[in-house]
């Protein structure tokens, strides 16, 4: 017969899984225009995901101004409306949350050529990152 002799250490480590549960899955934050303005609280390695109204066919798109410390871009697409041209569609830009800490994101709606213009619309919203 073999006795194993369990030191307390031992069995804490054996017992931690249990004792903290299951590790916290990362989620996707949705944000859309009405969340424009707003801070948010989220976990390193969270999805955020904004899902903007555009209309490219008049020449206006979204982009992202400077940079967002902490959030990493994962990709940027559009959804285009219905097939008939002019018909609305959305921006989506997807980010991951990469760093603790304080961080913001800044997206702007205008036309590329249109130099010295304010955009015609602007989405931006902060971000806690934590643990």
């Amino acid at each position: 017969m073999t006795i194993v002799n369990f030191t307390p250490f031992a069995a804490a480590a054996l017992a931690a899984p249990f004792l903290l549960g299951a590790p916290a899955r990362a989620t996707t934050l949705h944000l859309t225009e009405a969340d424009s303005g707003q801070s948010f609280v989220v976990r390193r390695g969270d999805a955020i995901e904004a899902r903007l109204r555009e209309n490219p066919s008049t020449g206006y798109s979204w982009t992202q101004q400077g940079q967002a410390p902490g959030l990493k871009l994962l990709g940027h697409s559009a959804v285009r409306g219905a097939a008939m041209p002019g018909a609305p569609g959305a921006a989506i830009f997807r980010f991951r949350t990469a760093r603790v800490g304080p961080t913001a994101v800044s997206l702007v709606y205008m036309r590329s050529w249109e130099k010295g213009q304010p955009p015609a619309q602007t989405f931006s919203a902060r971000f806690d990152i934590r643990p």
